[in-house]
């Protein structure tokens, strides 16, 4: 069962939870330590490369597909978390597409508030458009705070005037920054995620209004209009449910196509446990299958 899976690979970390979020380095450190031990998807090459100074990592499968590319922005609140942390993610994306993965490593808060992750994001996509990769055969995908990211680098580029990659992929998507949602108030046992948690990591990087200052940052107040197909997923076990249920409302009520599914008994970016949780696989599968889709018949 899929929820005994994921209760099985919960129990090590709430007998060796992370130090306080205060301790930013040691938080970090943490992160990378337990999703080190997450098995990954075997791939052809991981390969490390720079974006203007930015670092990243491209995760290439075998029998790849060069002339398609998914930009995939990890998650961790925009304080922690790496191209490294979340290969268990990425490498599963990379090969149930067929097709490579770039995975920035956006700068961090608290040392880089906002909007320098949404500005990295952006310029990571600047150069796959530079590098030879048509729109169209470009996906966004992330997680969480990388989540926002995919919605917020496709506001910029249409913004920009940029072309727009061909659908956007998001999991357990932080929009609802002022956590108005039922779920931010409803969930009170959300494993990974609480009120306190939340206004922390917001004033980390939004500083100490605890919202975002520009029109940078994607909330559910933003215009989605002329965006791409966008997929969401969440987990009824997580108190970012409702930033996807209403996301995906938002982009259908701007005339966009959106779907949504909600996992039962799911966590907070439970994609991260890979082949250790059911649901992880059903995700990630689902989430491929979607991209492929949009790259195949592009809106």
């Amino acid at each position: 069962m899929s929820v005994q899976q994921l209760l099985n690979v919960l129990e090590p970390m709430s007998i060796h939870p992370p130090p306080p979020l205060s301790d930013v380095a040691g938080f970090r450190a943490w992160v990378e330590q337990v999703n080190a031990q997450i098995p990954c998807e075997p791939v052809a090459e991981i390969r490390p490369l720079t974006i203007g100074g930015m670092p990243a990592e491209v995760v290439v499968p075998a029998n790849v597909d060069a002339s398609r590319l998914t930009v995939y922005f990890h998650g961790g609140a925009f304080m922690f978390g790496s191209p490294q942390s979340h290969r268990a993610i990425t490498t599963r994306l990379a090969v149930a597409t067929g097709a490579s993965v770039l995975v920035p490593h956006y700068r961090l808060a608290p040392e880089h508030m906002e909007p320098a992750a949404h500005d990295d994001s952006l310029a990571a996509y600047r150069w796959a458009l530079a590098s030879g990769f048509k729109p169209d055969a470009i996906a966004f995908a992330g997680d969480s705070a990388g989540g926002n990211l995919v919605m917020s680098t496709a506001i910029n580029a249409r913004n920009a005037a940029l072309p727009l990659p061909a659908s956007l992929v998001m999991m357990s998507p932080w929009l609802d920054i002022a956590g108005v949602g039922d779920s931010h108030h409803q969930v009170t046992d959300d494993p990974f995620l609480s009120k306190d948690f939340m206004s922390d990591i917001a004033h980390a990087y939004f500083g100490a209004s605890r919202v975002p200052s520009t029109d940078r940052v994607a909330t559910l107040a933003s215009d989605f209009s002329g965006l791409p197909p966008a997929l969401f997923h969440a987990g009824t076990w997580e108190i970012l449910k409702d930033d996807s249920v209403q996301g995906a409302q938002r982009m259908r009520d701007a005339g966009c196509k959106a779907d949504v599914e909600i996992f039962e008994g799911m966590c907070h970016v439970w994609q991260l446990f890979g082949s250790r949780v059911d649901e992880a696989t059903k995700s990630l599968q689902s989430c491929a299958e979607f991209i492929r889709l949009h790259w195949e018949n592009p809106s």
